[in-house]
C-alpha cells in the first residue's frame, strides 16, 4: 500500500491518495501522519481518495475501525477534521462496504461521509 498526502492551498482540503494492497502498518502509518497534521492545526478537511486501493474488508473489521476511529478523535482535545472517503463505485461489494462504513461512523456521531464521486466530496467538505 502506497499513500501521498497534499494540501491544496486554495481549498485548504488535505488529500490522502491511497493505492496498492492495503496493509495494517501503512494504514495505522498514515492515521499517524493525519492525525499529527490535525493536532497541529493546518487543516480541517480531508479527502481521503481510496478508488485505487485494494482491500476485502470485513462487516466485523469495519465496525471495529469505526469504534476505533471514534476512540483516536476522543483522545483529541480539538478534533477538527471532516472526512469525505472515495470508492470505486463500480464495485456492488465495495459500495456496500463503504456504505456501512458511513452509517457506523455516521451512528458514532463521527463527521465522516462515503462518495463514489470526487466532486460531490469536494462540495461537502467545502460546506464545513
Amino acid at each position: 500500500m502506497d499513500y501521498s498526502l497534499h494540501q491544496d492551498s486554495e481549498t485548504g482540503i488535505l488529500t490522502a491518495v491511497v493505492t496498492g494492497e492495503w496493509s495494517a502498518q501503512q494504514d495505522e502509518e498514515l492515521l499517524r501522519r493525519i492525525i499529527a497534521i490535525d493536532m497541529q492545526g493546518r487543516s480541517k478537511v480531508l479527502l481521503l481518495d481510496l478508488r485505487q486501493l485494494s482491500a476485502d474488508f470485513s462487516v466485523s473489521y469495519i465496525y471495529h475501525r469505526a469504534q476505533f476511529l471514534e476512540k483516536k478523535r476522543q483522545q483529541v482535545e480539538i478534533p477538527s477534521f471532516r472526512a469525505a472517503l472515495i470508492y470505486d463505485g463500480t464495485n456492488p461489494k465495495v459500495r456496500q462496504a463503504y456504505e456501512f462504513f458511513e452509517t457506523t461512523a455516521i451512528n458514532r456521531g463521527l463527521p465522516y461521509r462515503v462518495f463514489a464521486d470526487i466532486e460531490q466530496a469536494r462540495q461537502w467538505l467545502m460546506k464545513a
